[in-house]
């Protein structure tokens, strides 16, 4: 691979991994073979214009060229659509993992007979799980394996049994302490305590 066309095949690998598209269908689309797209991504071939142009356009991408004062505005904006993009599909997945909690709460409840402890720890669950549904819209990528792992230990919860008990308690734990964390980041940020927040709810736990 040419040092010249280095960064054009790492955009154009950037782009069909995001798409969630591997070589071979990328292939499919484009009616270039898999194994030449493999070459062209392993720099073992230089890639022809006709082969750029077709790739990206079978991957949603547009080769143009740009005046070389005006690659730091177009490079900002494409930037910037990006992290919309994956801010937005952050947001969708730690959405679906909050609901899929909650879906695993009640089905606890319907389980467990309801006694003051854990009418207590459903409550404090509900609560915890509302207020990062909040956040749910600004959240940072790197908090999601959290919200993952704080899920797959819910689903694993039987709720017959004191042990689980504690369980679902360390689980309101974790989440609790990601909400602090991201309430705090917002101060930090804007200097406005986000109004999904209150200090009171630290101490119930």
């Amino acid at each position: 691979m040419s040092y010249k066309t280095e960064n054009i095949i790492e955009s154009l690998k950037n782009a069909r991994k995001s798409r969630q598209v591997n070589q071979r269908e990328l292939g499919a689309i484009s009616g270039i073979a898999q194994s030449h797209i493999s070459k062209i991504e392993n720099g073992a071939v230089d890639i022809t214009l006709s082969t750029l142009v077709d790739l990206a356009r079978s991957l949603d991408q547009e080769v143009m060229i740009v005046p070389r004062q005006l690659v730091p505005a177009v490079q900002a904006i494409v930037k910037g659509n990006l992290s919309s993009q994956q801010g937005a599909a952050t947001s969708r997945t730690a959405t679906r993992e909050l609901a899929n909690m909650y879906k695993a709460l009640i089905s606890l409840k319907t389980k467990k007979p309801i006694n003051e402890e854990w009418s207590r720890i459903f409550e404090n669950a509900t609560s915890t799980i509302n207020d990062l549904h909040r956040f749910s819209d600004h959240l940072p990528s790197e908090y999601l394996k959290s919200i993952r792992q704080s899920n797959n230990s819910l689903q694993a919860i039987q709720g017959d049994s004191e042990k689980d008990a504690k369980k679902l308690q360390k689980v309101i734990s974790n989440l609790k302490a990601l909400r602090n964390e991201l309430a705090h980041s917002h101060i930090r940020d804007t200097g406005k305590p986000r109004s999904a927040y209150s200090l009171e709810d630290d101490a119930d736990e």
